[in-house]
């Protein structure tokens, strides 16, 4: 890393990107790229243009045909991503309706394989739920094998598990139109090209299929996630109770749900949130004959294309752009680190003996949730310290090492770069800062983390009890008042889908500013008085392990610890500059006392024969 041909090399590399950036920034400022979808995307836009009496324009066909068979495997299937390697029923069926609706032939040679492939996998009664739904919809497929989606559910009490608006985001906003067209039953008009498909899709004969029996028959390449045994014995049971539900309470339901979709796009602009819901809902508003909101609903639909030179193609979400300029910023430019104090720790590895002690005290000092023994096995654990042991010697007698690690609080953070809301950003103080109400819980960042030190709230730790963390909605909220009594009052109490770590208590450090602005009164002196400033960690350490400080002071203990020889940092060849660093553990055995051990080789389990493991006489 210290090559003398290795700067010019670099820096050469930084003028290519620089250069790269400078020719790619498009006018307003922004950098923007394609965010590519899944493969029935593309499709279910041009089925919505057919559905909406809203054609593609001549002149745009042959780019939206290119788009439709840029994802075709040799095979003549097409696959969910495109990165697939094997086609789905689900996909090839809907981008070969999406084709002829287009205005191709079916005898096109990529029309013809499509077709072969779809057959020999089963024809569409084997795709995937979404595949048959769409399918419904355009009347290639009965409503009776459809997978049902009442839209009665959303006249449930918000409180009931399966009441549909506690569903996730994503999946909630699907759902929604997909029961409005359900509880609809709605079918297009049968014109000459839906006649051809019918006949082209089935050759056994459209009249001939028992449908209903096809409900959860599936291809193994649609069968992703199988179907669970109560899902299964639940389906058929809705399908012979649906017929009972009374005529006025399917009107409310659907009112209901018309209404929800008016909620999403009204305060979205009609740009929605992704391109399913965005076509679904603009045949809603179709279909009920709301012709100022198709037209808005189309004013915002071609934001979700992207024009390649050669081809069509829609992608996942309407823009990265932000995403991708916000990227871009963070990745040429650096905070200047010019604050009036720079933190640092170090961590004495000689001294430390590994008790836990800087554990309990974080978790106490900064409100960390229990989160129990099952979440901690799932990987789930919120200790913002955690304590490494490596071990050293024989199996047999093996020497042990402690080492705490905490978040590093990178100068070059790699989790900074990858945050696209600047939820955790670097301050003039040589902190990694977390703005938890800013956070939306990607995980990108814990993912990027070269230490692993970030943590997740997967539940509502704070608000819901252990055993109850499964129960959603259902579980009785709010906390005990003499559990909140135990909290600190000086530190925020996250939430679910935050992302926490360790913030070198940056409680404390603010409140030793104010304390020192308060003595100083009049005086301009306003420093935080040396070693009056300690971590919960450093504090509760009965080893004195830990040194925390600014490391900028020569009078402060931890810049001259970051001076010694043995100081070294985690991982310093990535070169993300930890302001945590250590001061490696030293041995110096008596060689005259009983059983001690002068080499500290490890064997790595290869036996004396490899020469490893063996006592080195004399050394020290």
């Amino acid at each position: 890393m210290s090559s003398p041909e290795l700067f010019p090399r670099v820096s050469e590399a930084a003028a290519r990107l620089t250069g790269f950036l400078q020719r790619t920034q498009v006018a307003d400022g922004s950098w923007s790229v394609p965010y590519t979808g899944p493969n029935f995307l593309l499709p279910l836009y041009v089925i919505t243009t057919h559905l909406t009496r809203r054609p593609i324009p001549e002149s745009e066909r042959p780019r939206f045909v290119a788009g439709l068979l840029k994802p075709q495997l040799p095979d003549g299937s097409v696959g969910l991503h495109e990165e697939s390697v094997k086609g789905a029923v689900f996909t090839s069926s809907i981008s070969y309706v999406a084709l002829r609706l287009l205005g191709e032939k079916p005898d096109r040679p990529e029309l013809e394989k499509i077709r072969g492939w779809i057959h020999a996998s089963g024809t569409p009664v084997k795709a995937a739920a979404w595949g048959k739904f769409i399918l419904a919809l355009l009347n290639l497929y009965p409503w009776s094998g459809v997978t049902p989606v009442p839209p009665e559910l959303y006249l449930l009490p918000k409180w009931f598990p399966l009441q549909p608006i506690n569903i996730s985001g994503y999946v909630r906003i699907v759902y929604l139109p997909m029961a409005y067209f359900y509880g609809r039953r709605w079918q297009a008009p049968l014109d000459p090209v839906l006649r051809e498909l019918r006949r082209e899709l089935y050759p056994q004969g459209y009249g001939e299929i028992k449908w209903k029996k096809h409900r959860a028959d599936l291809a193994p390449t649609d069968n992703l996630v199988p179907e669970s045994l109560p899902v299964r014995l639940l389906m058929p049971l809705v399908q012979k109770l649906e017929p009972l539900v009374p005529a006025w309470i399917r009107r409310k339901a659907l009112k209901l749900t018309y209404e929800h979709i008016l909620y999403e796009d009204e305060q979205s602009d009609y740009i929605r949130q992704a391109p399913v819901n965005a076509c679904y809902n603009t045949l809603a508003h179709y279909l009920e004959g709301q012709a100022d909101r198709v037209e808005k609903s189309w004013a915002k639909l071609p934001l979700y294309l992207w024009q390649h030179p050669d081809h069509t193609a829609c992608q996942g979400f309407t823009s990265s752009k932000v995403w991708d300029t916000g990227f871009t910023l963070q990745g040429m430019t650096n905070p200047p680190l010019d604050g009036e104090y720079q933190w640092a720790m170090v961590v004495d590895l000689s001294t430390c003996t590994g008790c836990n002690a800087c554990v309990t005290a974080c978790t106490a000092e900064n409100n960390i949730p229990i989160v129990g023994k099952d979440q901690v096995m799932k990987g789930r654990e919120m200790h913002w310290i955690r304590v490494d042991r490596y071990f050293t010697g024989e199996p047999e007698q093996p020497e042990a090492v402690a080492q705490p690690v905490a978040c590093m609080q990178c100068e070059n953070a790699p989790c900074e770069t990858v945050c696209p809301v600047n939820a955790t950003v670097h301050n003039e103080e040589g902190l990694n800062v977390m703005a938890y109400n800013r956070c939306i819980g990607t995980r990108y960042c814990a993912n990027n983390c070269p230490y692993k030190v970030r943590r997740f709230n997967f539940f509502d730790y704070n608000q819901r009890a252990l055993d109850k963390l499964y129960w959603g909605p259902v579980a009785p909220k709010g906390t005990e008042e003499t559990i909140k009594l135990q909290k600190n009052p000086n530190v925020t109490v996250r939430m679910r889908g935050v992302m926490e770590k360790c913030t070198f208590c940056v409680q404390r450090i603010e409140e030793a500013k104010i304390t020192a602005k308060v003595k100083a009164r009049d005086s301009a002196n306003i420093r935080i008085p040396v070693g009056s400033l300690k971590t919960a960690c450093q504090q509760a350490c009965p080893a004195d392990a830990i040194v925390f400080g600014d490391m900028k002071n020569e009078k402060e203990e931890v810049g001259q610890l970051r001076n010694l020889p043995q100081n070294y940092g985690l991982l310093e060849y990535l070169n993300v500059r930890p302001r945590l660093t250590y001061l490696g553990r030293v041995r110096n055995p008596n060689p005259a006392m009983p059983g001690a051990r002068t080499s500290y080789i490890p064997s790595h389990g290869h036996g004396d024969e490899n020469g490893h493991g063996k006592k080195e006489e004399g050394a020290h």
